[in-house]
């Protein structure tokens, strides 16, 4: 839900801060209009890990409005490229260890190797979400605060 202390702020300018950050963060926008973006990452990310689109192979942001008529930043992330990766790794690990006489494993031991890779990925991506959510919506306060005050500045000459 978009907060009552930005019902002033226009679609745009939520959508502008989410596409900034996302774009910051190194995912390529695919598409964008006053109401909504779908943006892609890269199979091989660098830079930080701490960002928020690192496990994210794709997503789209947009401004609803729910039954009540107030809006909302919805959005729908993937991590299938994380799932794909993640099972192909731990496939290869456990194939060239079996592979190399190094007995066989449990099953539960690749199964818990495919959790932390995937699962742990994606759960953290489910509860980052709703909090960088927030914080784009904060973003675009706060630009629209910068932008409101200068505008009411007096212009200065100089001589």
């Amino acid at each position: 839900m978009i907060p009552n202390e930005a019902a002033n702020l226009s679609d745009q300018a939520i959508i502008l801060a989410c596409v900034d950050q996302v774009e910051h963060e190194g995912a390529h926008l695919l598409s964008h209009t006053d109401r909504s973006a779908t943006f892609a990452t890269s199979l091989i990310s660098w830079g930080s890990n701490w960002r928020f689109t690192v496990p994210i192979s794709a997503g789209s942001l947009a401004i609803d409005k729910d039954s009540a008529g107030r809006r909302k930043l919805s959005y729908d992330l993937s991590t299938r490229r994380t799932a794909l990766i993640g099972t192909i790794m731990v496939i290869a690990l456990f194939g060239v260890a079996a592979g190399k006489g190094a007995g066989q494993f449990p099953l539960w031991v690749p199964l818990v190797g495919w959790l932390w890779l995937v699962g742990a990925n994606y759960l953290i991506s489910f509860l980052r979400a709703p909090s960088w959510v927030s914080r784009r919506v904060s973003d675009a306060l706060r630009a629209s605060a910068g932008s409101a005050s200068a505008a009411r500045q007096p212009n200065e000459r100089q001589s």
